[in-house]
């Protein structure tokens, strides 16, 4: 049903922004129809600095799912120590490991794909990481958010150092099993991480292997963390053949080494822990303060900017033709060489006590895939003005702003570094798998404080 209503919506958007999107200078526009257009940017803006709260990290449904998992630990000057790991399920191989016989474990190995086009920070320093066994279970049929924790063992199933390296290929040989024949394939970057042997060893039970239910008893699943702060954060690509447990063993009879493997599936429960620690970095005096000299924005689950409309007394009789909302970033309070701009700002609104993306929102969504920035904008655009250089995001409200005159949207929308909502339009620009970080003028700037710039016809 909400779908239906949402698909209803966007039918009347597209008349509603046929109606209002404002028309470029040198058009055939009459000369009585130019002469009604106003222009206006006094509306007053509020805006500050919320904390984020956690959003949405698993769902059943594929398609609101994240496409990779963020790792690391960052301790950064301006927004603090941010914290990404993972929780999974692990899968067994679909045809039974051992046949009769007696076998000993060789080594285990935990392998995941690093996705080269999703990594933020530096990596001049390695990174730590720990793996631990889940002592509760997690299902792939319930939703969960990103500060949702699992039990785990205390004792390390296994640990690894590595220096990410995301165009550099591995060379791995595997044995073909039951031969002593090794075949050596090229993979792309990716980790491995040892895992105990006792692990191994128990994982040559065959009773695990009767069914699903029991093996997923056995194994709950895993959690993998970082162990040190680093300067970069990286993404694990589970939905890759390479991530993997792979168990190595021998037949006692014959010294040949065989492998089975242990998938991470589509079916697997997956979720990420995101933990985020202002305090003592420059961003930890913005937060919740009006009106602040800077706004801080931030991917993962960090924190958003609410801007506010206090006052639209005297534009209550007008048709929207065009409400821009416009942002300017402060450059010198940023380090973009570590972490890049917030690529998509995404506004939303309370409609029936529920946090949703605006109507201008979705209508870009909708227009084309991924969001159309000419019909919502929400990127950075660099711009000369006055011989300076100045990087901005410019957002449309067109349609928000008509239903906030009209009494029907609430005052206050909310600018987040990505999607935090889970719904099938979303996951193309999703804040859970992303590093990027902004800071923006605040409305105490004398010149690049944020404003709304309203083009209107009087009724």
């Amino acid at each position: 049903m909400r779908q239906t209503a949402f698909l209803l919506s966007f039918i009347l958007l597209n008349i509603i922004f046929s109606c209002t999107e404002p028309t470029p200078i040198g058009s055939e526009l009459l000369e009585e129809d130019q002469a009604n257009l106003n222009f206006s940017n006094s509306i007053p803006v509020s805006a500050k600095t919320v904390e984020g709260t956690a959003i949405p990290s698993y769902s059943p449904f594929a398609t609101f799912q994240l496409p990779t998992y963020l790792f690391g630990e960052i301790d950064d000057p301006v927004f603090g120590k941010s914290m990404a790991s993972v929780y999974s399920q692990v899968s067994k191989n679909f045809e039974p490991p051992f046949s009769e016989g007696i076998f000993a474990v060789d080594s285990i190995i935990l392998s995941i794909d690093l996705d080269s086009l999703n990594n933020f920070g530096s990596f001049s320093e390695p990174l730590s990481v720990e793996v631990f066994r889940l002592q509760e279970a997690m299902f792939n049929t319930s939703d969960y958010v990103s500060d949702r924790t699992f039990m785990t063992d205390e004792e390390l199933l296994g640990e690894a150092i590595f220096t990410p390296s995301f165009i550099d290929s591995i060379e791995i040989g595997n044995y073909i099993n039951g031969t002593d024949s090794i075949v050596t394939t090229v993979q792309s970057a990716h980790i491995r991480v040892p895992l105990q042997l006792e692990f191994g060893q128990e994982l040559l039970d065959t009773a695990l292997y009767a069914s699903d239910t029991t093996f997923a008893n056995f194994l709950k699943g895993i959690y993998i963390k970082p162990a040190t702060s680093n300067g970069g954060l990286v993404s694990f690509n589970f939905n890759s053949s390479i991530s993997r447990i792979t168990l190595y063993y021998r037949s006692a009879q014959r010294d040949i080494l065989y492998e089975y493997r242990y998938p991470f599936t589509v079916g697997n429960a997956r979720s990420s822990l995101l933990v985020h620690e202002p305090e003592g970095a420059a961003i930890s005096d913005a937060i919740n303060k009006e009106n602040a000299d800077f706004l801080y924005m931030q991917s993962m689950a960090g924190t958003n900017i609410e801007v506010n409309f206090p006052d639209i007394s005297g534009f209550e009789n007008i048709v929207v033709n065009k409400a821009e909302l416009e942002l300017t970033v402060a450059s010198e309070e940023l380090d973009t060489t570590r972490f890049p701009l917030v690529q998509q700002i995404v506004a939303s609104s309370l409609r029936d006590g529920e946090l949703e993306v605006v109507d201008d929102v979705l209508a870009a969504i909708l227009s084309t895939n991924p969001i159309n920035t000419d019909v919502f904008g929400g990127n950075p655009v660099t711009e000369i003005v006055d011989g300076v250089a100045l990087t901005k995001y410019k957002i449309n409200l067109s349609s928000y702003f008509q239903t906030l005159l009209e009494g029907r949207s609430d005052p206050n929308i909310l600018l987040t570094a990505g999607a935090t909502q889970a719904a099938f339009y979303l996951p193309i620009v999703p804040k859970g798998n992303r590093g990027n970080t902004v800071v923006l003028y605040g409305p105490n700037h004398p010149k690049y404080a944020p404003k709304l710039n309203l083009i209107y016809t009087d009724l």
